[in-house]
């Protein structure tokens, strides 16, 4: 009989948001369906409270484990985290007789191949690739287009993508890119590629509808980190742009980094009686979504941004919001062509655009168009059903 042990390797910390929304809902779906779940995270966290939070809420279904490792001087991280990941994994395939390591982006998938090829065992690999991985080292300044470090771990993935048994991408674009680049040297690489993108919850609520109906302003959102791919700088001119003129427009941004965004905007003379900004927890966050009129999702029309699949564009939808959204995010302006749920913006025109939003969100039918868009394309359990397929044809060898 072919075991059914799982272990989910996470690529950080068990606080990660996104771990939260898809990994551990995942484990704990595929449980149902006769998987035995396990769960391994690499922490340098201290706030064992909310770790142990997370941990009790899918105790009934999931076995965590955790990698913990200090910090060592002339050593560099990553190769501490590829020791004690491949010495810590080994231990734990050992004890709970693992068939199937799902890995979480590309770093997890290298030490499930270092276990594949030299550990005298019949491991089965799924590689849920996340995004290009290298590539964002490259633009973050941390690695050289072409030093050591990226040609190495380019010539890894492919080996990965060689050895592993299923391949799991976020959007169509990213699928076209992959096996693009890799039809010489991997031609059977399409046949074990699947786009699994990231989903979400979507309940339908009558009253959250009507709270965006009646508003007396209109308010754009945008919900999100200050990070350095959420394109800070363009959401600053936007919103320079439209106060200066529109002048029933209003704004909210909802992050924990509200600082950073309090001292963006003090530098940019922007009305600041015009934006509210407020930091919320994740159970919060969709009521007051619901409340405002269309989402925000900026980005660099760049590689990294072109094979996304941002689950803040589904959580907008599943929210009823319609999105103003940057060209070359992923699949979603096709998304957007097909069921007219937002406006693309080219060119930094955003008056353009904005007039565009406007007269779209006259549609009487455009909040209901969202949250039904949501529920066909970002249905999270829609996105369990795809990976519990791939799983059951991994365990009997189909793929």
């Amino acid at each position: 009989m072919k075991t059914r042990e799982i272990l989910f390797i996470c690529d950080g910390n068990i606080l990660n948001p996104i771990i939260h929304s898809q990994g551990l809902p995942l484990l704990s779906s595929l449980t149902k369906i006769g998987f035995s779940c396990n769960f391994v995270s690499f922490e340098n966290e201290t706030d064992e409270l909310r770790k142990s939070k997370i941990k009790n809420k899918y105790l009934d279904s999931i076995k965590f484990f955790e990698i913990k490792y200090k910090y060592i001087r002339l050593i560099p991280n990553w190769i501490l985290f590829f020791y004690w990941g491949i010495v810590k994994i080994i231990q734990i395939i050992k004890v709970k007789n693992i068939s199937i390591l799902h890995c979480r982006s590309l770093f997890p998938g290298i030490i499930a191949l270092f276990i594949k090829v030299f550990y005298k065992r019949d491991i089965k690999i799924i590689y849920d690739n996340r995004g290009v991985f290298i590539d964002e080292e490259i633009l973050k300044g941390h690695w050289k287009k072409n030093g050591i470090k990226a040609l190495t771990f380019r010539k890894l993935e492919k080996i990965l993508l060689k050895k592993c048994e299923a391949h799991i991408v976020v959007s169509h674009y990213f699928h076209d890119y992959v096996i693009e680049i890799n039809k010489n040297s991997i031609p059977d690489l399409q046949k074990k590629t699947f786009v699994i993108t990231n989903g979400t919850t979507v309940n339908n609520n009558n009253m959250q509808q009507q709270i965006k109906k009646n508003a007396n302003n209109i308010i754009g959102v945008y919900s999100g980190s200050a990070a350095k791919w959420q394109n800070l700088n363009e959401i600053v001119a936007l919103f320079k742009v439209v106060t200066n003129n529109f002048n029933n427009l209003l704004f909210k941004i909802i992050s924990y980094n509200g600082e950073i965004f309090r001292k963006a905007l003090d530098n940019s003379e922007i009305d600041a009686s015009r934006i509210e900004i407020e930091g919320l927890d994740s159970h919060e966050v969709l009521n007051s979504l619901s409340a405002c009129n269309f989402g925000i999702l900026l980005r660099e029309n760049n590689l990294i941004n072109n094979v996304a699949a941002p689950l803040k564009f589904a959580e907008y939808l599943a929210a009823g919001l319609p999105v103003l959204i940057s060209k070359g995010v992923g699949d979603t302006e096709e998304i957007i062509k097909k069921y007219n749920v937002g406006i693309v913006v080219h060119d930094n025109l955003y008056i353009e655009s904005m007039k565009a939003m406007l007269e779209l969100l006259e549609d009487e039918t455009i909040y209901q168009r969202c949250l039904d868009v949501a529920k066909k394309e970002f249905n999270i359990d829609n996105c369990f059903v795809k990976y519990s397929d791939i799983y059951n044809k991994v365990v009997v060898g189909q793929l």
